[in-house]
């Protein structure tokens, strides 16, 4: 018995769907395709000229590699602060009332001054302390900016350190002042550098080594100071050389 064979019906394509966009013809590998072209009008006329497409968490992290840029502004932000919450005592916290202390210091530095001192212009030595104590008070807070930028610590209340400083130095005025009964100067100096800095101790409540900063750069700065006034003085004190005039023969 012959087989008997089956017709197949050959496929149809399914026809266009109505509305349809015809698909493109396939570009070989290299070649560009028909009617493709980046320098038609409204392609790239929404993009500015000088956008910046580049990521910026990578251009930031280069910021920070090289040391520069906001990332290493938000680094010195996130210092410790110069007067920390240990140091914000109820006294010692508040700028108005450490002023007022400071200037009452400054007043009995003046008066010990004027006291302990014999000079034949009694009033000279009260107006140099006064002096001393306005400008190193201006020293000190100088002092304590450096200190604060070694230490890599935010300063964040200067009118605080300034009536600290003013406080400091009206002490140190008023011991070196004194007049000890003991031979020689050197004593009253020592003292008053001792009681400063346990006074630093008090008062900002910082490391040692901070504290210590903070004392060196006052210090540099007083000295710098005091060499000013010394070659002034000196210079002052030169006698004035005489005019030779014309020898008749």
């Amino acid at each position: 018995m012959a087989d008997e064979g089956y017709e197949l019906e050959p496929i149809q394509p399914d026809p266009p769907v109505v509305g349809s966009m015809p698909s493109a013809p396939a570009a070989k590998p290299g070649t560009q395709a028909p009617n493709a072209s980046l320098n038609k009008a409204g392609l790239l006329s929404e993009f500015d000229e000088d956008a910046d497409f580049s990521d910026p968490g990578v251009a930031g992290a280069k910021l920070a590699a090289r040391g520069g840029g906001a990332d290493a502004e938000d680094g010195a932000m996130a210092w410790p602060p110069m007067v920390t919450e240990a140091s914000l005592l109820p006294v010692l916290g508040n700028a108005k009332a450490m002023g007022i202390i400071g200037g009452v210091l400054l007043v009995g530095a003046v008066v010990v001054t004027a006291v302990a001192t014999n000079s034949s212009r009694p009033w000279i030595p009260p107006l140099i302390t006064l002096y001393e104590g306005v400008v190193h008070t201006g020293t000190g807070v100088v002092g304590a900016l450096v200190a604060a930028r070694f230490a890599e610590r935010r300063v964040n209340r200067v009118d605080l350190i300034a009536a600290r400083m003013l406080v400091l130095v009206a002490i140190f005025l008023m011991v070196k002042n004194t007049n000890i009964p003991i031979p020689g100067r050197i004593e009253e100096p020592l003292l008053a550098a001792g009681v400063y800095y346990l006074g630093l101790l008090l008062v900002f409540r910082l490391p040692r080594f901070e504290t210590g900063l903070i004392g060196g750069a006052h210090f540099c700065l007083w000295v710098l100071s005091m060499l000013g006034q010394l070659m002034y003085g000196v210079n002052a004190a030169a006698p004035a050389a005489a005019a030779v005039g014309p020898t008749g023969g």
